[in-house]
Parts: structure tokens; sequence; C-alpha cells
């Protein structure tokens, strides 16, 4: 009678292994932490999502009356809620209308700099229904792009007044368009001795005219490119840059990793800090950019990196821990 020989669990090592095969090039020492790294990511995904749903028991009426009042009057309840929502949101988008909105400030002071604006929409009643903090996602310029050849910069400054006084959104006294108009024959046909006077004396009027109206495009952020284009002057939109998100990308030169943050106040640094596993992370080195390169890695092996920001105030703290795979 043969006995039977007790096979031997394998060790939680064993199955990664099995599982995960490793990587040509790889270094025994760095395949096990990255597969203990991933193994422990993992597991805490798996704790996070069962904490969650722990969670939503616990707040989950746990008899039959709690139930019942759950299903009779709490889901019905956030049911119409919704709809009151959007019938809201049509009836505001319905009554909306840009010519009563404007920008309003605290202060002059926010108001010459142009910051810290607050967007005011009245209804037709004159009552304030939307008063909100302003986030400027373009900012809209008048630009006076003129020819080179002289008569055709004459006509161009012809054009500009003639629709500056036709405008309607920015009205422009007559008077004051009558007098620039006089001045566009006296530089068209200017000597060169007086070319230069007649030419700066048009062009600052012109000049104050696109001033009057880029204010009114600061002021109304939603009929800005109108107005400015009913002037006749050219439009320019500009667009604030965004904060540049913390990155980490391989280098054409293989081995080579090149590292990205957002950038910070004046008088900082930023720091870098390098794991080999996700877990145990070594300092690497402090930049004023928000840019560090590194070399030296193999090619096809996991590295995990971390960035802080260090200000006058001290360490702002540790970002998201980027992970990579170095490219063959």
């Amino acid at each position: 009678m043969q006995k039977k020989v007790k096979e031997k669990e394998l060790s939680q090592i064993q199955k990664m292994r099995l599982e995960s095969p490793k990587l040509p090039g790889e270094r025994p020492g760095a395949y096990d932490r990255r597969l203990w790294a991933n193994f422990k990511a993992t597991r805490l995904f798996e704790a996070e999502k069962l904490k969650s749903l722990n969670e939503k028991k616990e707040r989950a009426p746990k008899d039959f009356l709690g139930k019942l009042i759950e299903k009779v009057f709490i889901e019905p309840i956030q049911f119409v809620e919704k709809i009151i929502n959007k019938i809201l949101d049509t009836i505001f988008l319905q009554s909306f209308d840009a010519a009563n909105s404007s920008i309003v400030y605290f202060d002059k002071d926010d108001e010459r700099k142009g910051i810290n604006g607050y967007l005011q929409v009245k209804n037709d009643k004159g009552v304030i229904v939307l008063f909100a903090k302003l986030l400027v996602i373009k900012k809209v310029i008048a630009c006076l792009n003129l020819p080179t050849a002289k008569a055709n910069k004459a006509k161009k400054f012809f054009d500009i007044i003639t629709a500056c006084g036709t405008a309607t959104l920015v009205v422009t006294l007559p008077a004051t368009i009558s007098a620039l108009l006089l001045l566009v024959p006296l530089y068209g046909n200017s000597s060169p001795e007086n070319e230069e006077t007649t030419y700066n004396n048009l062009y600052n009027g012109v000049i104050a005219l696109m001033a009057n109206f880029q204010n009114f495009a600061n002021l109304n952020p939603t009929l800005a490119v109108s107005a400015i284009k009913q002037g006749g002057f050219d439009v320019r939109v500009v667009t604030p840059r965004k904060k540049q998100p913390l990155t980490a990308k391989n280098n054409v030169v293989q081995g080579v990793v090149d590292l990205t943050a957002g950038g910070g106040p004046a008088r900082s640094c930023h720091e870098w800090k390098i794991s080999y596993d996700g877990v145990i992370f070594n300092y690497h080195s402090t930049t004023i950019k928000a840019s560090c390169q590194m070399s030296g890695f193999a090619g096809g092996i996991e590295v995990w990196f971390l960035h802080q920001l260090i200000t006058e105030a001290g360490p702002q703290g540790f970002d998201g821990v980027l992970q990579l795979t170095i490219a063959r």
C-alpha cells in the first residue's frame, strides 16, 4: 500500500511568481520587490472597496420599517428633487440674458487690476438671480493690426473710425468720430515732413477708441468678441496657462526618465524621491525648476517616484505616487 505524500502549499511569493513571470533582464531582487509592491497595491484597493461597501451597508435601514420608509418616502423624494432641479435649470437658462449680466468688484483696486471679479446676473425686474465668483477661462483682447503701406493704413483707420461710429454696444460721441475722420485725409495726403505728426495724432485717437471697446469687453465678457468686432478691431483670445501636471515619461534615450511637476511660488524648490518597490522611497535630488531627469535604469523594470514642493513655509506634502515601466 503506497503512502500518500502531502503536497506542500506554495508560499505567497511563489504564487505571485507563477502569476507574473520575470521580465527579461530583471534582477531577482528587483523582481521580488515589484511583485510585493503590486500585491500590496491590490490588497489596498480591495480593502478600500470593502470599507466603502461596509459603510454603505451601515447607512442602509436594518429593520423592516426602515426599509419601508426608504422605499416609500426617501427614494421618491430624491427622484422628485432631481426633476425640480432640471426644471429650475431650464427656467434659469431660458430667462438668462447676456445683456443683464455684468462683472462687479468689491473695491476700485480690484477693478483696476481686473482681479477678484464676480458675475452678477439680474432678471428682467432687476432682481439679482446669480452672484458668483468669476473664473476667467479666456481673456479677449482688442488689437489694431495695421498694414505696411501708407494708403492701406489710411483706409484701415477710416474703416475702424466709421465702424466705431455705427457700433451699438459701445457708443462713441459723433463729435469724436467727426474729429477723427478729419485726421484721416491729413495723414493720407501728408508730406514726408509732417507725416509722423499726422500719423501719431490719428493713431493715438484710434487707440483711445480701442481702449473704450476694451473696457466694455472686460466688464461684459459674454459680449466681448461681438463688441470688439463691431468697432472694426481685430480680436485676440488668450487662454490662461493651466497648472503643469505631475508626470513621468521615458526619454528618447534608453534608461532616462523625465519628471515634471506643477510650479510653485517664488523662493521655492522641488524634492524628488525614487523607489524600486513602491514602498521604500529614497531621496534623489532637490531642484529649483519644476522638472528633474533621472538616468541609469534597466529596461523593463518598474520604478516609482514622489514629488514634494517646498516653500518658505516649509514642505507642502508629497503629491500622488507615479509608477513607470522603463522603456527597453
